[in-house]
């Protein structure tokens, strides 16, 4: 765990105008997790569940195999938490401090401190910090 990049995400976030919170293991249930990041946005209604990952840099063949399964891997934690988020949302609402809001879209995304090789269908949820920043400009 790379609690900088977590932070870093959370800037983001906030930089962009999301009220933006981290989600600890008591906050959630042991299956699910710590949450690095959820953020709320006012204007658009959306809110964003992130999760942060700063993988070791090695470009040989068996760690890119590994690093693709391990993609997969996160995006299917990613989506249970997603889940979660979704079925306790008034919850989330209040750890945000924004209660009595609208939610009119979610959102997820693994952002990454460097590009992974994954499956076609998930690089628009994997993203590195430079194209999360790209993607959040667009909300």
């Amino acid at each position: 765990m790379n609690t900088n990049f977590e932070e870093k995400v959370r800037q983001i976030l906030r930089r962009h105008g999301f009220k933006v919170t981290r989600l600890k293991l008591k906050d959630t249930r042991p299956d699910i997790g710590e949450i690095d990041a959820v953020a709320y946005n006012r204007d658009v209604k959306i809110l964003l569940v992130v999760d942060a990952k700063s993988p070791k840099a090695n470009l040989s063949l068996e760690e890119l195999r590994k690093g693709m399964y391990k993609s997969e891997k996160w995006y299917e934690k990613l989506f249970k938490k997603v889940d979660w988020v979704q079925e306790n949302v008034e919850f989330v609402l209040r750890k945000l401090e924004v209660c009595n809001c609208e939610v009119k879209c979610f959102g997820e995304f693994i952002v990454t401190s460097f590009p992974v090789y994954v499956r076609q269908e998930l690089t628009p949820f994997i993203v590195t910090l430079e194209e999360f920043e790209l993607n959040i400009e667009k909300h």
